[in-house]
C-alpha cells in the first residue's frame, strides 16, 4: 500500500476523521456491482442531504470519507467526515456535517451495524435543529 493510502476494511466508522484519505464503507464490496455502488456513492452522489431536510430516507448503507476543510472563521484545515447515506432504492444522499457523521456513530452503537436489508431498511429522516452558532443537520429514526 503505498504512503497516504487506507484500505476500507481497516478503517471503522469512529476513526475516518483522524486518518488522512480513510474511506469507510458498511459492506464490502466484492461484485462488480458493489463497486459500482461504492464508486458512484463517493463520486457522484445523487442528493445532498441538506435537500431532504424533513423527508424520510430508506438506508440500506453508508459511506465516510475523511475529508479536510477550511475553518471559515479561523482558517485553519480542519478534519471532516463526509457522510454518504444509500438508500434501499441505490440512492446516494451525501453531507460533510458533524451532526448527520454523529447521528450515524449513534446508529452503529445502537444498531451495532450500518448495513441493512433492502427488506428492513433503517428509516430516517433528516432534521435541521439550532445550535448555538446557528444550525447543523441530524437524523431521526423512525
Amino acid at each position: 500500500m503505498a504512503k497516504n493510502e487506507t484500505a476500507i476494511a481497516q478503517v471503522t466508522p469512529s476513526n475516518v476523521k483522524s486518518i488522512e484519505n480513510a474511506r469507510y464503507a458498511s459492506f464490502e464490496p466484492i461484485s462488480k456491482e458493489d463497486k459500482i455502488k461504492l464508486y458512484n456513492a463517493f463520486n457522484s452522489p445523487d442528493e445532498k442531504i441538506g435537500s431532504v431536510i424533513n423527508q424520510s430516507i430508506d438506508v440500506v448503507d453508508v459511506v465516510l470519507a475523511h475529508v479536510e476543510l477550511v475553518n471559515e472563521r479561523t482558517g485553519e484545515v480542519e478534519d471532516a467526515v463526509r457522510t454518504i447515506l444509500i438508500d434501499k432504492e441505490g440512492r446516494s444522499f451525501d453531507a460533510t456535517s458533524s451532526g448527520i457523521y454523529n447521528s450515524v456513530l449513534t446508529i452503529q452503537s445502537v444498531f451495532g451495524t450500518l448495513h441493512f436489508s433492502p427488506d428492513e431498511p433503517l428509516t430516517v429522516v433528516v432534521k435541521q435543529i439550532k445550535t448555538k452558532r446557528g444550525s447543523t443537520l441530524t437524523l431521526s429514526v423512525i
